[in-house]
């Protein structure tokens, strides 16, 4: 299909974000002093894993992508810079 870089965008990344740590704080997981911990650029702490499931997360990502993978840009080869025209344009 020639798409070369899929990209969330931030209200797709925040809902998915949401969505992760609702699940996560049902369990006893973000309690744990954990590498599975991670921090926003605000110090908050997020738990990174998906807990909802295997099944969930494929329903998800099938949904997502037959919805035309809403909530990402994608960029095709020809839409993106080449190289040389990088290149070129740090040396102008």
């Amino acid at each position: 299909r020639g798409v070369t870089r899929l990209e969330a965008d931030a209200q797709a990344e925040a809902g998915w974000m949401e969505h992760c740590d609702s699940l996560a704080r049902q369990t006893i997981f973000p309690k744990a002093d954990s590498w599975y911990k991670g921090r926003l650029k605000d110090g908050r702490e997020v738990f990174m894993p998906y807990v909802g499931g295997v099944g969930s997360y494929r329903e998800t990502c099938d949904a997502v992508a037959h919805d035309g993978y809403r909530g990402f840009s994608q960029t095709k080869l020809e839409e993106q810079e080449r190289p040389a025209e990088r290149e070129d344009q740090e040396n102008a």
